[in-house]
């Protein structure tokens, strides 16, 4: 919300580096309410896993004729699914001078 106010000071005052398409991409209308999303990525976890899939070979005399071959598998599992968190922000059209000296 802090981040919604900052540029909506900046928008007010005239300074240059406003940017009003921001202001509308943070806040998203939800009937008559405004709102910021906190999207919180997934957290993905990979597990490796090797596994044998010939021994090595030796002659005889114990000299290596063939060497191990094995074969590494990845899996991935989603450990924590995405969220989005939804936060009460003020709308665009609300932030007035009037508005913002009152905080």
């Amino acid at each position: 919300m802090k981040q919604l106010l900052i540029i909506g000071t900046l928008c007010i005052t005239g300074l240059s580096a406003c940017n009003t398409t921001a202001v509308d991409e943070i806040a998203r209308r939800s009937s008559d309410q405004c709102y910021v999303e906190k999207i919180t990525p997934a957290e993905i976890s990979t597990q490796v896993k090797t596994r044998l899939v010939q021994p090595e070979k030796r002659n005889t005399a114990g000299q290596l004729v063939l060497p191990a071959q094995s074969e590494t598998t990845r899996t991935q599992t989603i450990t924590k699914p995405r969220s989005v968190t939804k936060i009460d922000a003020v709308c665009p059209e609300d932030l007035t001078p009037k508005f913002i000296v009152s905080l």
